[in-house]
């Protein structure tokens, strides 16, 4: 038999790969919400910068009047698609707490050899994780607050520059939306969309390890500690690589994310028999040495997934990509950026039963 916490182990490594894609999928949720305000922003400024231009501009008070004016409509529309952005964000990271601290109580229950009765921390409790739990030393208020001014700070410094440069209005929309010719990635809109995307995946990262430390502690009458797994491919910095297998007590620690689209993970570590205060003469000699309170070797991801055999590769890769993996021609640090493939909350759940 297999040791509990390498079962457990086992387990976390596969949901890692689902809660990926879940996070990939909210990314894109939120970019297409600033997505939705980008082209009512620009509509407004062209009219407005049309209206500047053809009243001549000047250094006078009725140029300076007009252009405030414009910049500050354009604030109201910034802000009111980042309310958005973080009404939705904080709605869906609650329920996402709530997925993961499911999948942690669940996951003691099926690895334990013996009945025990996991707990569930509060929904309450869990709420309060994603409002109230720093990440990287601010609140998620603090991350959706300074994206806002930052994306109003680049707008307006384009716009200013653009007019002192004499640029038609053409020219300025241009360079905020993109070309066509690159998918408008190189506007200066874009950049805001990639900062929504790493806030997102770090925030999903940050409430999936903050959550089942919470529900680590709920069950501390099991757990004894966490240990750290890092994604070991080209894109794992030192620091990560360096803390993957050690051990630390609940709730504290250095834990993930250690950085912006960091994807290293918490997994508990189990006590023993003898550490929970059981009698080793009632447990069979097979139980007794599954619940041996060691923790589970370190090991990289490509290496277990490879261990899994083909089947559980299609299942998560897909047939195509799985075989590729078999080939030696796709990593699965290429799929974890750009495979594309998402979850929803619902499908997540769905996978945990």
């Amino acid at each position: 038999m297999s040791s509990v916490n390498g079962r457990l182990q086992d387990m976390a490594i596969r949901h890692a790969y689902d809660a990926q894609r879940y996070s990939r999928g909210l990314a894109a949720e939120i970019v297409d919400l600033l997505n939705s305000a980008d082209q009512d922003l620009l509509d407004k400024l062209a009219v407005r910068l049309v209206r500047i231009t053809e009243r001549g501009l000047d250094t006078g008070p009725a140029t300076t009047k007009r252009i405030n004016q414009m910049l500050a409509d354009l604030r109201v529309i910034n802000s009111t698609v980042y309310k958005k952005v973080a009404a939705s964000l904080t709605d869906e990271l609650v329920e996402f707490a709530g997925v993961e601290a499911e999948f942690q109580a669940s996951s003691l229950a099926k690895a334990l050899p013996i009945q025990i009765a996991t707990t569930v921390p509060a929904p309450a409790l869990l709420r309060s994780l994603v409002t109230t739990s720093p990440m990287e030393g601010h609140l998620l208020k603090s991350w959706t607050d300074g994206m806002e001014v930052g994306r109003m700070q680049r707008i307006e410094a384009e716009i200013r520059m653009g007019m002192v440069a004499g640029e038609s209005t053409d020219k300025i929309v241009q360079r905020l939306r993109g070309t066509r010719a690159n998918g408008y990635a190189d506007g200066i809109l874009q950049k805001s969309r990639r900062s929504a995307q790493t806030v997102v995946r770090t925030a999903t990262g940050h409430i999936s390890n903050v959550a089942a430390q919470a529900t680590w502690e709920a069950n501390s009458n099991v757990v004894k500690g966490w240990q750290f797994l890092a994604t070991f491919d080209s894109r794992t910095t030192v620091t990560c690589a360096g803390l993957s297998g050690q051990v630390f007590p609940i709730g504290k620690g250095p834990m993930p994310p250690r950085h912006p689209n960091c994807r290293s993970h918490s997994l508990p570590v189990t006590k023993s028999y003898r550490e929970m205060g059981l009698d080793l003469d009632d447990v069979p000699p097979g139980d007794r040495a599954s619940m041996d309170g060691q923790v589970a070797g370190d090991l990289r991801f490509d290496d277990w997934l490879t261990k899994k055999g083909d089947k559980m590769q299609d299942q998560i890769l897909g047939p195509t990509r799985a075989q590729m993996f078999r080939d030696g021609k796709l990593k699965l640090a290429d799929l974890i950026r750009d495979d594309g493939s998402v979850l929803t909350l619902e499908q997540l759940r769905k996978r945990l039963s």
